[in-house]
């Protein structure tokens, strides 16, 4: 967030030019020049994550006030209607209050639409990896629909992969957990790739549309040398979770780890049954042999 204090500065050193310029196409491309393509995402993720945590702390506080109103007068003789304008009012009260305590870091406006508009074109501009077409493959011989580079109705995400209406199964609580390697993932660690859930799925079988993301994270994902998640893929789940995702990581060494596609298809359905999505037993993967299990 300390980025966004000095962008306007920056830019106005930089280009002897004002913010407004980046509302104009030539002065557009001249700030591109100045703040780099990783800048204006860091900057744009920073607006978005801090709106939503606003948005999140102010539902919170309007709630409570709301609360604490109803429960202060519900003995109070006070008619249901009473009650009720008065909890309105109360948490119309928190709204603008939490509002103006939690207030956006000062940016020019033509600085942050410039910003989202960059952001909303690189969505567009997506590539489908080897890894992706993989993962794809097994989904499609598990019989799982799903979109490839799926973007999200507001248009501020593509989702590697997005699950659409499937069956869901029972899971306890809102995140089940991991895919142990003992169901047949081979030697791969399947507790590295734990499901991370942003709503619980339902608790009964049926068809539902689930907003469920399978993140095909590759090496830039992750720290060099190591299996940690690069704070940038950190934040991506972060605001996915934010905006409603389920997000199934499965990083590469994981997947490239087991050899066959059996192996794979175990893998990727042990995972997403902790995310509540049943694998038609028709197209389940055989279990696996002695020989795999030694492996």
């Amino acid at each position: 967030l300390a980025f966004q204090s000095v962008t306007a500065e920056v830019f106005a050193e930089e280009t002897h030019s004002s913010p407004s310029d980046f509302d104009d196409d030539e002065g557009g491309k001249a700030a591109s020049r100045v703040i780099e393509s990783s800048q204006i995402n860091q900057l744009f993720q920073a607006l978005l994550l801090t709106k939503l945590q606003r948005d999140e702390a102010t539902a919170a506080a309007a709630e409570a006030a709301k609360a604490s109103v109803i429960a202060e007068r519900s003995g109070s003789g006070a008619s249901k209607e009473e009650i009720e304008a008065a909890a309105a009012a109360a948490a119309q009260a928190a709204v603008e209050a939490a509002a103006a305590d939690a207030a956006l870091p000062v940016i020019p406006d033509a600085v942050a639409r410039h910003v989202t508009r960059l952001w909303l074109q690189s969505t567009q501009n997506v590539v489908v990896s080897v890894f992706q077409e993989d993962v794809a493959a097994t989904l499609r011989d598990l019989g799982v629909r799903h979109a490839v580079e799926y973007t999200t109705a507001d248009g501020l995400f593509s989702v590697d992969i997005a699950i659409e209406e499937v069956p869901v199964v029972s899971v306890s609580g809102s995140n089940a957990g991991s895919a142990s390697a003992g169901s047949g993932a081979g030697s791969a660690s399947a507790s590295a790739s734990e499901t991370e859930t942003g709503g619980s799925p339902s608790s009964t079988a049926g068809t539902e549309l689930l907003k469920i993301a399978v993140e095909c994270d590759g090496p830039f994902h992750f720290a060099i040398n190591t299996h940690e998640p690069t704070g940038a893929t950190k934040l991506r789940r972060r605001l996915l979770r934010m905006l409603g995702w389920s997000v199934i990581p499965l990083p590469f060494y994981d997947h490239y780890a087991l050899r066959s596609g059996p192996e794979r298809a175990r893998y990727v359905a042990a995972l997403l049954r902790t995310a509540g999505v049943a694998v038609d037993p028709a197209r389940a993967p055989p279990p696996a042999d002695a020989a795999e299990v030694e492996r």
